[in-house]
């Protein structure tokens, strides 16, 4: 079951809140904008985190004709979230305007929700660097 009622979800009777995504500047004209669950706040030498949904910090970078643009690192405003995590963190990468996630680990609602909106999921191992990612996933060069 989804949102509202049943395993796994909120209910409306929890009192959900919602919550109010981060504040990142619009990407520049003709970026590939990439969020990525980091567990620290060092830029594009953050730490991939093991987790997605529940990751603390959320890493969104923006690159244009295969170079870092802009990286920004912000609080996941949905990792303390009791249930619906998942959906709610799509939700966010969406908001933010991404079109790429970089993630050690997906669970199928949240996988479902980003490719439902056309967002492109790409594996990493978490405890990696970020810049270190995005050039073997061929996304920055060297």
């Amino acid at each position: 079951m989804g949102p509202g009622g049943g395993r796994g979800g909120w209910r409306w009777s929890q009192g959900f809140q919602p919550f109010q995504p981060p504040s990142v500047p619009p990407p520049p004209p003709n970026a590939l904008r990439v969020c990525a669950p980091v567990l620290d706040n060092m830029g594009a030498n953050s730490t991939i985190a093991q987790m997605l949904a529940r990751t603390p910090m959320i890493a969104v970078v923006d690159i244009v004709q295969s170079r870092l643009a802009a990286v920004y690192v912000v609080p996941n405003p949905v990792a303390s979230m009791r249930g619906g995590a998942g959906p709610a963190f799509a939700q966010v990468v969406s908001q933010l305007m991404c079109r790429a996630v970089i993630a050690p680990l997906t669970g199928p609602r949240v996988l479902s929700a980003l490719q439902g909106m056309g967002i492109a999921v790409y594996n990493a191992p978490p405890g990696a660097r970020l810049v270190d990612v995005l050039r073997s996933l061929g996304l920055v060069l060297g």
